[in-house]
C-alpha cells in the first residue's frame, strides 16, 4: 500500500462472544509464536452475536442476507472468546479481502470470514455496503 488516508474515525470497546473459537499459535524452529488460526482475524468486518443474549457481545460477520455489519475488528493478530476488542465503527480502516478488489469497488461483506468483495449489482443481493475500496487488492488477504 502506498499511502493511507487519515481521517476522523470512531472506535469503540466490546467484548467477543463465547461462541468465537480459541486463537491457535504455532511455533517455528527458534521457538517464536505465530498467529496460526482461530478468533476473530484483524481487519476482518464484525457484528453484534445476539445468540449470546449479552449486549456488546460480537463475532464475525457472515454473508447471511440482512446481517447488519457493525465494524472492523483493529486488534493484532486476533482475538479469541471473552476478550475486550477494540472496534472501528466509522471512517476509515483497512479490512482483509476475500478475492481481488478495484480501486473505487463499492465492498460487502462477501465470505463468513468477514472479509470482503465487490459489492453486487444493486437488487442481486440483500447484503449492506460496508465501504469503498480506497487502494486495490490483488488476491485474497490484501
Amino acid at each position: 500500500m502506498a499511502w493511507e488516508v487519515q481521517g476522523a474515525s470512531s472506535n469503540r470497546t466490546y467484548t467477543t462472544s463465547t461462541n468465537v473459537t480459541t486463537v491457535t499459535y504455532s511455533a517455528d524452529q527458534y521457538g517464536v509464536l505465530t498467529y496460526s488460526s482461530g478468533g476473530i482475524r484483524q481487519y476482518e468486518v464484525v457484528v453484534l452475536d445476539t445468540a449470546t443474549g449479552k449486549p456488546g457481545d460480537i463475532k464475525v460477520a457472515s454473508t447471511a442476507a440482512g446481517t447488519l455489519p457493525l465494524g472492523v475488528l483493529q486488534d493484532f493478530p486476533a482475538l479469541g472468546p471473552n476478550t475486550a476488542a477494540n472496534v472501528q465503527v466509522s471512517g476509515v480502516s483497512k479490512v482483509r479481502a476475500a478475492s481481488a478488489i478495484t480501486v473505487g469497488d463499492l465492498v460487502y461483506v462477501s465470505d463468513t470470514a468477514g472479509r470482503v468483495g465487490t459489492a453486487p449489482a444493486a437488487g442481486v443481493s440483500q447484503s449492506y455496503i460496508v465501504g469503498r475500496a480506497l487502494t486495490a487488492a490483488t488476491q485474497a488477504d490484501d
